[in-house]
């Protein structure tokens, strides 16, 4: 679509957003219930002396898999502009030949 910019077609944007919300989200959940929530990130059975390790590699698990969303936010986003940009190429371009044939005739 000409003259039209959608900012969260941006990487930079979406990353941006999945990041903090993801952050937050993580803030929240350790602030409103820390045991029930450490008791997540540590699988049953699990030794005591690696715990702290098993509980920052789930962490980093986690805020890896909110970049992962939104790259695939972004390049969907991306997808869609560029298919509309072509689907209104080919539009505009098919009205050129249906004009140009009618004057013809």
């Amino acid at each position: 679509m000409p003259y039209c910019f959608n900012l969260t077609s941006l990487f930079g944007a979406c990353l941006t957003l999945s990041i903090g919300l993801s952050i937050g989200s993580l803030v929240l959940s350790v602030a409103r219930r820390r045991e029930s929530f450490v008791e997540l990130l540590i699988p049953s059975g699990c030794p005591l002396i690696i715990a702290a390790a098993v509980i920052a590699v789930e962490v980093l698990g986690l805020l890896a898999r909110s970049q992962a969303m939104g790259v695939r936010l972004a390049a969907n986003m991306v997808a869609g502009h560029t298919l509309l940009a072509l689907l209104s190429g080919v539009g505009d371009a098919w009205i050129a030949v249906v004009v140009t044939s009618v004057d013809v005739l």
